[in-house]
């Protein structure tokens, strides 16, 4: 971790952290371990790499109690910690910095484990797809009431054929204690879903800076990580000074396109200037839209709406499980300022510049940090490597003589 990456974690690390672990790196079989925060643009950023042979409890207490020593008398407490389904991670995280109100699955991977094991435990193919169907619907309920009912019925009809015995032992084992952390009506507006930034980022390290070659040495990997960073480090100084047209500015601007599908729709005032109620484009869900943060300004803005996705929050599932500003708020937008109903709230001058102020404030303290880091030598010295070493000697002691 250097300190454009340490500033990084101090200014998101108390909103979403992914960690995930992967291999075929080099040839000594060190698994390379990443944790990663989620910018102001939603866009994953690492802001640590550890290599070592083995990824347990006890090496990651180690991890984490580095970067406790690092931030000092600054306490990270992230809302939400996302991983794959192993708990070695979080039981590290909870030991070490205390619990997090939302632990939740990458739900990427609950997907893919679900139909691995559909594929070894169910010899039907027809059964392996019927059952999946019962197994999406239970995940993408958005109702917590609903789905407490639905889970032990759909288990329940599931177990009655023996053909199905095995994947419903193996379900209740590895996934109905953990429920709240991979159904979707337990991370509503969690503002993240999987994490694939970290997967697509791995991916760029293996594929583009290691050309999809496994090098042998891991001096290699290690400097292509590096390189990578300070591209990264780069992109960042970039977006800060001139914007970036992300993937969340992208699909922004489709849902803003596809407000024509909803001119059939009924929107009806639940709550005078605060909460409404709007139908589907098809007519037959209803889904509720409260303002969120009118006050935000941040670059994840829809210019035509005058508004950001912060500032409202709809219960479907585009809006409260993928975080984005989805076409039910784009109509509603569109529909307030058709109907003059729009209300500003007003501040004093004094209060603007205020938060003017201490925004400008963390823009500049970031890119001071970033730029720091860039002007430093791209080789680390013998005195630094040792200055490294005697930092990590007082947390394994039997690993140094």
């Amino acid at each position: 971790m250097n300190d454009g990456q340490l500033e990084t974690l101090k200014k998101y690390g108390n909103d979403c952290l992914c960690i995930d672990s992967t291999h075929g790196l080099n040839a000594y079989g060190f698994q390379l371990t990443t944790l990663m925060v989620l910018d102001d643009l939603r866009q994953g950023f690492p802001i640590m790499f550890v290599f070592s042979n083995r990824s347990d409890t006890y090496v990651m207490k180690v991890i984490f109690n580095t970067i406790k020593n690092v931030l000092g008398e600054e306490k990270l407490s992230p809302r939400v910690f996302l991983t794959d389904m192993d708990d070695t991670f979080y039981n590290a995280w909870c030991e070490v910095m205390g619990k997090v109100p939302l632990r939740l699955f990458c739900a990427w991977h609950v997907i893919r484990a679900w139909k691995k094991n559909l594929s070894a435990k169910i010899k039907t193919m027809e059964k392996q797809h019927s059952t999946y169907k019962i197994l999406r619907t239970l995940l993408e309920e958005s109702d917590k009431n609903a789905f407490e009912k639905m889970l032990p019925t759909c288990l329940n009809d599931l177990d009655t054929d023996p053909d199905l015995h095995d994947f419903v032992s193996y379900f209740k084992e590895h996934y109905i204690k953990n429920r709240k952390s991979w159904a979707y009506c337990y991370r509503q507006h969690a503002g993240i879903n999987t994490n694939m930034s970290l997967e697509r980022m791995h991916g760029t390290l293996k594929y583009i800076y290691l050309k999809g070659q496994k090098v042998r040495r891991l001096d290699k990997a290690i400097s292509a990580m590096m390189r990578m960073v300070r591209d990264k480090l780069f992109e960042r100084i970039i977006t800060l000074n001139k914007g970036k047209l992300t993937k969340k500015i992208s699909e922004l601007r489709k849902r803003h396109a596809n407000i024509d599908t909803m001119l059939n729709s009924v929107i009806l005032e639940v709550e005078q200037g605060k909460a409404w109620t709007i139908s589907s484009s098809k007519g037959d869900d209803i889904y509720t839209i409260e303002i969120l943060n009118k006050l935000c300004k941040c670059d994840l803005k829809c210019l035509e709406c005058n508004a950001c996705i912060h500032s409202y929050i709809c219960s479907c599932p585009d809006s409260a499980v993928r975080w984005n500003m989805c076409k039910h708020v784009h109509f509603l937008c569109i529909y307030l300022q058709k109907q003059n109903l729009l209300t500003t709230i007003e501040t004093s001058e004094n209060d603007n510049s205020l938060i003017i102020d201490e925004e400008y404030e963390n823009f500049r303290n970031e890119e001071k940090s970033i730029l720091k880091q860039l002007c430093r030598s791209e080789t680390e010295t013998t005195s630094d490597v040792n200055q490294y070493k005697e930092k990590i000697v007082p947390y394994v002691p039997e690993y140094f003589g």
